[in-house]
Protein backbone atom coordinates (compact mmCIF):
# COMPACT_ATOMS: atom_id res chain seq x y z
CA UNK A 1 0.00 0.00 0.00
CA UNK A 2 1.33 3.47 -1.02
CA UNK A 3 1.19 6.86 1.41
CA UNK A 4 -0.73 10.07 -0.14
CA UNK A 5 3.08 11.16 -0.08
CA UNK A 6 4.15 7.94 -1.83
CA UNK A 7 1.49 8.95 -4.47
CA UNK A 8 2.46 12.43 -5.36
CA UNK A 9 6.26 11.61 -4.87
CA UNK A 10 5.16 8.80 -7.67
CA UNK A 11 3.19 11.28 -9.46
CA UNK A 12 6.21 13.99 -9.18
CA UNK A 13 8.81 11.42 -10.30
CA UNK A 14 6.74 10.72 -13.97
CA UNK A 15 6.88 13.78 -14.39
CA UNK A 16 10.16 14.55 -14.14
CA UNK A 17 10.94 11.38 -15.69
CA UNK A 18 9.55 12.79 -19.39
CA UNK A 19 12.64 15.08 -19.30
CA UNK A 20 15.08 13.71 -16.91
CA UNK A 21 17.20 10.24 -17.72
CA UNK A 22 16.98 7.56 -15.39
CA UNK A 23 20.47 7.86 -13.80
CA UNK A 24 19.56 11.39 -13.16
CA UNK A 25 16.17 10.11 -11.43
CA UNK A 26 17.83 7.63 -9.23
CA UNK A 27 21.15 10.31 -8.48
CA UNK A 28 18.32 12.62 -7.39
CA UNK A 29 16.73 9.97 -5.07
CA UNK A 30 19.79 9.57 -3.41
CA UNK A 31 20.54 12.98 -2.61
CA UNK A 32 16.97 13.66 -1.41
CA UNK A 33 16.84 10.49 0.95
CA UNK A 34 20.07 11.65 2.32
CA UNK A 35 18.94 15.31 3.19
CA UNK A 36 15.00 15.21 4.11
CA UNK A 37 12.54 13.42 5.49
CA UNK A 38 9.39 14.16 3.70
CA UNK A 39 11.32 15.93 0.32
CA UNK A 40 7.82 15.85 -1.86
CA UNK A 41 6.24 18.38 0.30
CA UNK A 42 9.28 20.25 1.24
CA UNK A 43 11.23 20.97 -1.81
CA UNK A 44 10.66 23.31 -4.97
CA UNK A 45 12.25 21.58 -8.32
CA UNK A 46 13.54 23.47 -11.46
CA UNK A 47 14.66 21.77 -14.64
CA UNK A 48 17.46 23.07 -16.27
CA UNK A 49 18.15 21.03 -19.50
CA UNK A 50 18.53 17.49 -18.61
CA UNK A 51 19.23 18.63 -14.63
CA UNK A 52 17.19 19.55 -11.48
CA UNK A 53 17.44 22.02 -9.37
CA UNK A 54 16.80 21.86 -5.23
CA UNK A 55 15.56 24.50 -3.22
CA UNK A 56 14.85 23.51 0.25
CA UNK A 57 12.60 25.99 2.60
CA UNK A 58 15.57 28.06 3.51
CA UNK A 59 16.55 28.60 -0.17
CA UNK A 60 19.66 26.26 -0.13
CA UNK A 61 20.08 24.71 -4.09
CA UNK A 62 21.08 21.02 -4.36
CA UNK A 63 22.65 22.04 -7.72
CA UNK A 64 23.92 25.33 -8.70
CA UNK A 65 21.69 27.65 -10.95
CA UNK A 66 22.30 28.15 -14.77
CA UNK A 67 21.20 30.51 -16.98
CA UNK A 68 19.13 28.71 -19.16
CA UNK A 69 15.49 28.77 -18.94
CA UNK A 70 13.87 26.81 -15.87
CA UNK A 71 11.40 25.01 -16.36
CA UNK A 72 9.23 24.52 -12.50
CA UNK A 73 7.61 22.01 -10.85
CA UNK A 74 4.69 22.93 -8.97
CA UNK A 75 4.35 20.60 -6.14
CA UNK A 76 1.29 21.82 -5.04
CA UNK A 77 -0.47 21.03 -8.71
CA UNK A 78 0.78 17.37 -8.45
CA UNK A 79 -0.98 16.82 -4.70
CA UNK A 80 -3.98 18.29 -5.96
CA UNK A 81 -3.94 16.25 -9.19
CA UNK A 82 -3.33 12.94 -6.74
CA UNK A 83 -5.60 13.79 -4.34
CA UNK A 84 -8.47 14.46 -7.32
CA UNK A 85 -7.31 11.80 -8.79
CA UNK A 86 -7.98 9.97 -5.36
CA UNK A 87 -11.12 11.04 -4.65
CA UNK A 88 -12.75 10.18 -8.08
CA UNK A 89 -11.95 6.41 -7.39
CA UNK A 90 -13.98 6.93 -4.23
CA UNK A 91 -17.07 7.89 -6.14
CA UNK A 92 -19.85 5.29 -6.82
CA UNK A 93 -22.05 5.57 -9.53
CA UNK A 94 -26.24 4.82 -8.76
CA UNK A 95 -26.25 1.50 -10.16
CA UNK A 96 -23.43 1.06 -7.79
CA UNK A 97 -25.66 1.77 -4.74
CA UNK A 98 -26.77 -1.73 -2.93
CA UNK A 99 -25.23 -3.80 -5.49
CA UNK A 100 -23.23 -7.05 -4.77
CA UNK A 101 -20.57 -8.06 -7.02
CA UNK A 102 -17.84 -10.34 -6.94
CA UNK A 103 -14.42 -10.02 -8.29
CA UNK A 104 -11.34 -12.19 -8.39
CA UNK A 105 -8.94 -8.96 -7.78
CA UNK A 106 -10.88 -7.28 -5.07
CA UNK A 107 -11.36 -9.20 -1.31
CA UNK A 108 -10.16 -12.61 -2.69
CA UNK A 109 -13.14 -13.28 -4.40
CA UNK A 110 -14.91 -12.68 -2.07
CA UNK A 111 -18.94 -11.22 -2.09
CA UNK A 112 -18.33 -7.26 -1.96
CA UNK A 113 -20.56 -3.97 -1.81
CA UNK A 114 -20.39 -3.15 -5.37
CA UNK A 115 -17.50 0.09 -5.92
CA UNK A 116 -16.35 -0.27 -2.47
CA UNK A 117 -14.10 -3.40 -0.74
CA UNK A 118 -16.06 -3.78 2.08
CA UNK A 119 -16.99 -7.72 2.03
CA UNK A 120 -20.86 -8.46 2.63
CA UNK A 121 -19.42 -10.70 5.24
CA UNK A 122 -18.20 -8.07 7.68
CA UNK A 123 -21.71 -6.51 7.16
CA UNK A 124 -23.43 -9.64 8.42
CA UNK A 125 -20.79 -10.84 11.41
CA UNK A 126 -22.03 -6.13 12.31
CA UNK A 127 -25.31 -7.55 12.12
CA UNK A 128 -25.49 -10.83 13.44
CA UNK A 129 -23.81 -9.02 16.86
CA UNK A 130 -26.75 -6.48 17.18
CA UNK A 131 -25.58 -3.32 15.11
CA UNK A 132 -28.29 -1.40 13.71
CA UNK A 133 -27.76 -0.65 9.90
CA UNK A 134 -26.88 3.11 11.42
CA UNK A 135 -23.91 1.47 13.98
CA UNK A 136 -23.19 -0.58 10.55
CA UNK A 137 -22.78 2.58 8.31
CA UNK A 138 -20.66 4.73 11.38
CA UNK A 139 -18.42 1.59 10.79
CA UNK A 140 -18.34 1.98 7.41
CA UNK A 141 -19.28 5.28 6.06
CA UNK A 142 -18.82 5.09 2.25
CA UNK A 143 -21.89 1.96 3.04
CA UNK A 144 -25.46 3.63 2.36
CA UNK A 145 -28.36 2.63 3.75
CA UNK A 146 -29.33 0.38 0.42
CA UNK A 147 -26.28 -1.16 0.73
CA UNK A 148 -26.84 -2.53 4.19
CA UNK A 149 -30.01 -3.67 3.42
CA UNK A 150 -28.33 -5.50 0.43
CA UNK A 151 -25.66 -6.64 2.32
CA UNK A 152 -27.72 -7.92 4.40
CA UNK A 153 -30.21 -9.71 2.62
CA UNK A 154 -27.89 -11.01 0.34
CA UNK A 155 -25.68 -13.03 3.29
CA UNK A 156 -29.41 -14.28 4.85
CA UNK A 157 -29.85 -15.94 1.89
CA UNK A 158 -26.60 -17.32 1.71
CA UNK A 159 -27.23 -18.68 4.93
CA UNK A 160 -29.91 -20.10 4.70
CA UNK A 161 -29.07 -22.06 1.43
CA UNK A 162 -26.12 -23.10 3.51
CA UNK A 163 -28.86 -25.03 5.53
Amino acid sequence: MYSFKDVVGLRTIARLRDRLPLQELRRIGAWLGERYDEPWATLKFFVVGRKVIFEDPDGQRGLAGSAQSVLPIALCEIEAEAEQAARALLKRSEDQIGRIVRNRYVQHNAWVVDGTRIPTAAVWDFHRAGYSAGAIRREYPRLTAADVKAAIAFERQRALKAG
